[in-house]
């Protein structure tokens, strides 16, 4: 399925309980499955009257907390022995509005691997679409494996 220029696999499906974390994989079926097999995360949540701003709309930085927080439990979940920073994000674009009472879905998917960070594409739809006329925003987050110290450190090989 090709979303804004960018492809995702063509056997997303949807997971039946809404307030969990849902994985897919390529591997889902098989013996193989693990954690370090993900290739997709996706999440929800629901817009409530404390996210709005003075307009009555979903507030900017909400979305982005929220972004922000599902990339890095992906990371950590696929990388359960490391330590993630947030690095940046490379657009923050708001394609259309959001009000209370909107359930938002979050695709994340791993785009990139260097030595010390890892890169995710996240997007943000209405409801339990994946129609490019329901993406709500899209970017990529970047994070970057730390020690104690603060230190970047390579990321485990896989």
């Amino acid at each position: 399925m090709q979303v804004c220029g960018d492809e995702f696999e063509s056997d997303i499906f949807s997971c039946s309980n809404r307030h969990i974390a849902c994985y897919h994989s390529l591997e889902l079926a098989s013996d193989n499955f693990t954690l370090e097999n993900i290739n997709i995360m996706e999440n929800h949540k629901l817009v409530t009257p404390g996210n709005l701003n003075h307009y009555g709309f979903l507030f900017g930085g909400d979305l982005l907390k929220w972004v922000d927080e599902y990339a890095w439990i992906t990371a950590t979940l696929e990388y359960p022995d490391c330590n993630f920073v947030t690095l940046g994000m490379d657009r923050v674009d708001f394609r259309k509005s959001v009000r209370e009472g909107t359930i938002l879905k979050f695709i994340i998917k791993k785009t990139k691997v260097g030595n010390t960070s890892v890169k995710y594409l996240v997007r943000v739809y209405r409801g339990n679409s994946l129609d490019i006329n329901d993406l709500i925003f899209s970017t990529s987050v970047i994070f970057v494996r730390v020690d104690q110290d603060g230190q970047k450190v390579a990321l485990p090989k896989k």
